[in-house]
């Protein structure tokens, strides 16, 4: 069983998105409040990015420690559900990741730029 620590770890990523609700949200000025709201946007979809590459990289911890966690009678996802099972979670939520992170290409960043092709080619391919 996972510890509360490790819950907390993989909550890290979420929490910067407290400063941005207050201080981006809260604090602003009407006239600024569609700027805020485009820059909490931008935040929030980072940390999810940060949350769900954390996540993804604490579960393929727990399979590589299976052996360690089974003589520990722990109960990890790759010892409940198998595997096989866990590596075909992994890749669906890696699918559901490279998705998310293309959409973020294409919507926000101007096509032929620099940045453009180091989002491709530096955090789209890696995880791939």
């Amino acid at each position: 069983m996972a510890t509360v620590r490790q819950y907390c770890d993989r909550l890290v990523s979420l929490s910067n998105l407290t400063l941005a609700f207050f201080d981006l949200i809260l604090n602003a000025k009407t006239n600024d409040l569609g700027f805020h709201f485009l820059l909490f946007e931008l935040i929030f979809e980072f940390s999810v990015f940060a949350f769900m590459l954390n996540f993804i990289r604490e579960i393929v911890k727990d399979t590589e420690d299976v052996k360690g966690d089974i003589l520990m009678n722990m109960k990890t996802l790759p010892i409940l559900i198998g595997i096989k099972n866990t590596k075909i979670f992994i890749a669906f939520l890696s699918l559901i990741l490279i998705i998310a992170l293309t959409y973020f290409i294409i919507s926000y960043l101007p096509f032929n730029t620099i940045l453009f092709y180091y989002f491709i080619i530096f955090i789209t391919l890696p995880l791939l």
